[in-house]
This record gives structure tokens, sequence and C-alpha cells, in this order.
């Protein structure tokens, strides 16, 4: 009789053990440990279609839920991520700004999967697009686009993703949002210098003129001076962070990677340069890599 009622005790105090257990589990699924939260400045290159990809990264990158962004750069396709990704944040978070992706991604699928003049347009503004290297058929087909310049080819200078951008973005709420900085990248066609458009410089123009191919659209002209594509002087820039951000980390989410022999050069040549300078030391003082690099 005594080792019986030592033992039912003992079987009390397991199943006890077992339910606390389910218990903490049930508490921990429905009052998960808040994450950390890492800010960090997110660079967008351009690169045609290859944007799609840049969108399939920033929604994993929000869902997740752990980075905060304090500025974006933004080229071209990286240009436009940027602007819907920032209304989509001002319209509902984080699950508005995935959303305002996907809309504006598929609608691009849409407008170039149709027919006509508009959709081959669009399908050729959202090529895989590349800078031509210095060869002898680089410079004939520079030379073959030179004669075929949209003043002619497109009189009417038709560009469906305009209409797309002015439909689907508020850049009231863009401009509004001051949680986040934005850094649109354009190439001044008169001097050939990077144009970088910020605050309440960042409208439909300035987006259009980061994504403006000579061969396909005429320069889009934003006051006194006319703009292109901003990929031929920064896909994308990086130096508005080391000046106007206080964040250290760089996320460039690359789109068009060198290789080959260009690449090799390109590493050769980077071994060979001075040390980095204070502005550039300062945003790589974290501890590991500052520059990750997905793609």
């Amino acid at each position: 009789m005594t080792e019986r009622s030592q033992a039912k005790p003992a079987t009390g105090s397991r199943a006890a053990q077992r339910l606390r257990a389910i218990a903490d589990r049930v508490r921990a699924r429905t009052n998960p440990t808040p994450r950390s939260f890492k800010t960090i400045n997110l660079a967008l290159q351009g690169g045609g279609a290859h944007g799609a990809f840049t969108w399939g990264v920033l929604d994993a990158l929000l869902e997740d839920e752990r980075l905060d962004f304090e500025a974006i750069s933004g080229t071209s396709a990286g240009a436009m991520n940027a602007v819907v990704l920032a209304d989509g944040l001002m319209r509902n978070g984080t699950e508005g700004a995935r959303d305002r992706l996907a809309v504006f991604w598929r609608r691009v699928s849409q407008e170039g999967s149709s027919t006509g003049a508009a959709a081959q347009i669009v399908k050729s503004m959202l090529g895989f697009w590349h800078m031509q290297g210095f060869s002898p058929f680089g410079v004939v087909e520079q030379f073959a686009n030179f004669l075929s310049s949209p003043y002619r080819t497109n009189p009417l200078n038709i560009n469906p993703l305009r209409d797309l951008i002015d439909h689907l973005i508020d850049f009231d709420n863009v401009r509004a949002n001051d949680g986040l900085k934005l850094f649109i990248s354009a190439t001044n066609v008169r001097t050939g210098k990077i144009k970088i458009f910020s605050g309440a410089e960042v409208t439909s123009d300035a987006v259009m003129a980061s994504a403006c191919l000579p061969y396909l659209f005429r320069a889009v002209e934003i006051g006194e001076e006319a703009y292109w594509d901003g990929g031929y002087t920064g896909n994308p820039a990086l130096f508005p962070f080391f000046e106007e951000t206080e964040t250290a980390d760089i996320l460039v989410v690359q789109v068009n990677p060198c290789a080959g022999k260009s690449c090799r050069n390109r590493r050769k040549r980077s071994r060979s340069t001075p040390a980095r300078s204070p502005s550039t030391r300062r945003c790589c003082a974290n501890s590991g890599p500052s520059i990750s690099s997905i793609g």
C-alpha cells in the first residue's frame, strides 16, 4: 500500500510536466518572441525583365519582417521597384508593399504578352538589358541603334509603362513616406553625368528618366535638362547612402553580374586600387561584410 501511494504522486507529477510543456508550446505559438530588427539600405540594379527577380527578393525580405529599410537607391527597373514598394508601404505596411509589387509585375507581364506596337515597346524595354562592351560588333550595333532613332521610329513617344506607373502609383504617397529615403538615378544627356532624384523630386518623370533607353524613347525632359537611363552612370548609385543615411549596411540586389574575361579584369583592378576612402570605411565599419550581393 505504501509503495502504491508513493507511485501515484510520481505519475501525477509527470502528467503535470507534460501539461506544462504543452501549455508552453501553445504560448510560444500564440505569443512568439519578438524578432530583432536590423536597418539596412537597399540598392536595386536595373536590368529590364530581371527586375522581376528583384521583386522576388523584395517579397522574401518583406515576408521575413526582420529588416527595416532606411533608404533605397534604384535605377531603371530598380527605380520602378523602389517607388512601388514605397507606395505599398504607405498604403498598408509590408503587406501593402508585397501586394503592390505583385500587381505591378503581373500587369507588366500582361502588357508584354499582348499584341501591337505598344506591346512590342514593352518587350524591347524589358528585354534582358545589358551594357555593350567595346567590340566591333558592339560599335556596329550602337550605330544601328543611332540610325533607328526613337524620334523617327516612335514619333508619338508611346510608353505603356508610363501609363501603368501613373495608374498604379500614388506619388504623393511616395513623397510623404518620411521613414524611407529614395534615390533615383538618371543620366544627364548634356553632361553625361549622373543625376540623383530624391525627396520632392521623385515623380513619374524621374522614374521614366531612370528607365529611358535612348534607342527606344525620346530623352525625358525635367526642368531645363534631358535625361536617359541611369544604368549608363550608376547601376545603382551607392554614394547617396554614404552622405545622407546613418545606416552602415547596404544590401545590393544584383541582376547584372559581370562574367567572363571582363569580370576577371575588374577583380584584378580592384586588387590594385588604393585603400578605401573615409566614407567607404565608415560604410564598412560593422563586423563582417557590410555590402552584400544577391544574384
